[in-house]
């Protein structure tokens, strides 16, 4: 995935500073009615009327994750291969995010911890919660949400801190270019149960992180064309 000029821990907590005033201070948040319908997820076709998977929750509680839900950097562990293209329909992404109160988090961590996680399942993991997590990363049909990372996967500068996977639905419309370009992005998640998510839409974000997902974009064009 192409990269360039990744925001620092300042840059980032002030993207995410912008974000929470677009979104409305105070809970829960008030949208006006354009917002609204703005806001309004349509599940895709694939997840089937009467479904049992878990990702149908998010479609149920969508309201709640807007209005209510913890605004916090997410970092891409995997995705659905058809999600680093344009067209192709919304599909599942699994996501790392950081628990441990804002004032303990840093945007390097999360890209660090979901760059572990990545690795964790081609590699072979003695510890029993490590391996369950490796299982439920490997097997692409498994959906969840808010799986704790164990403490003994995590990587040695992030002892003591707490992170979390889940899987969300990634909705091409709320990215600025319409796929992945980057391995992170501002999430709400609920702060109860079920703990669905969403990616926080790019209307939300400022101007400069949106430039700079364009910029990534347009190398990531200049690169495929060489």
């Amino acid at each position: 995935m192409t990269s360039i000029a990744l925001p620092d821990d300042k840059e980032a907590s002030l993207w995410l500073e912008q974000i929470a005033k677009k979104l409305g201070a105070g809970l829960p948040r008030k949208f006006p009615l354009f917002q609204r319908i703005n806001n309004h997820l349509h599940a895709p076709a694939w997840l089937g009327q009467g479904s049992d998977d878990p990702l149908t929750l998010i479609y149920h509680h969508q309201v709640d994750v807007f209005e209510r839900g913890r605004l916090v950097w997410g970092n891409l562990v995997q995705a659905h291969s058809l999600l680093f293209s344009p067209g192709g329909g919304n599909h599942p992404m699994v996501v790392v995010y950081q628990l441990d109160p804002p004032v303990l988090q840093t945007f390097a961590r999360g890209l660090r911890v979901a760059e572990t996680l990545f690795e964790l399942r081609r590699r072979q993991v003695d510890h029993p919660a490590g391996a369950r997590l490796a299982d439920m990363l490997n097997d692409e049909h498994r959906h969840y949400f808010q799986v704790t990372v164990p403490a003994s996967v995590l990587p040695s500068p992030d002892a003591g801190r707490q992170f979390a996977c889940s899987t969300l639905v990634l909705h091409r419309e709320h990215l600025p270019v319409g796929y992945l370009v980057v391995n992170w992005f501002p999430l709400l998640i609920q702060t109860h149960r079920p703990f669905a998510g969403v990616v926080v839409p790019h209307w939300y974000w400022p101007d400069a992180m949106v430039e700079r997902w364009y910029q990534t974009d347009e190398a990531h064009f200049h690169e495929a064309d060489a």
